[in-house]
């Protein structure tokens, strides 16, 4: 195993722990440095164990990175649907559009 394929192995694992954290700021640091150790593994490749290795921890790290993804959109579109929920459109009759918030959703009895 070259020292270019254990930094690189070193690198994927230090991503997924990233991912797993939630350190999401690291990411672009990640990538930058991925990118520098292939190219330095382009003009000879690892050998068919090592490589597999490599593919395998990209791969999981990419299924991890895009379960993140998928996370927020359903966070973003569960805030947007109680925003949407939390206020009403009224209509006045010359078409102009006043968005009015919700009152709380209780019941109020009177004796």
């Amino acid at each position: 195993m070259t020292d270019t394929s254990t930094c690189l192995l070193a690198l994927l694992d230090a991503e997924r722990d990233a991912l797993m954290a939630g350190n999401y700021d690291d990411l672009e640091g990640f990538a930058a440095q991925k990118l520098a150790f292939v190219e330095a593994l382009r003009p000879h490749p690892p050998r068919e164990p090592l490589a597999r290795r490599i593919r395998d921890r990209i791969n999981r790290n990419e299924a991890l990175m895009r379960s993140a993804s998928d996370g927020f959109r359903a966070v973003i579109q569960a805030l947007s649907a109680r925003q949407a929920a939390a206020r009403t459109t009224l209509y006045h009759p010359d078409g102009s559009a006043q968005i009015m918030p919700n009152s709380a959703r209780t019941v109020e009895r009177k004796a």
